[in-house]
């Protein structure tokens, strides 16, 4: 006798975009992350030598940018299969 059940498909995976960097992960994880960072701030120092006074530490508002696009999930299978790229 044969199972007729059919399998449930894989969730998709979410690609999220920081900067210039990509992550892959769990769609809930990368939704909880950008609510996250829409309440974060920029930070920044600046060095100074301790006769000018110390460093500067400057922190302000400033729009992240972030974005996020599903990955099905044989698109991922393949690039789990395929791995780190090489930098040539």
């Amino acid at each position: 006798m044969t199972n007729n059940t059919t399998a449930k498909p894989k969730p998709a995976m979410a690609v999220l975009s920081i900067g210039f960097t990509e992550y892959v992960m769990p769609v809930k994880q990368a939704t909880e992350i950008i609510r996250c960072m829409e309440t974060a701030e920029r930070y920044s120092t600046r060095y100074r030598t301790k006769e000018d006074g110390g460093p500067l530490h400057y922190v302000w508002q400033e729009q992240v940018e972030a974005r996020m696009h599903l990955l099905s999930n044989d698109t991922y299978i393949q690039g789990k299969f395929t791995g780190k790229p090489d930098d040539r």
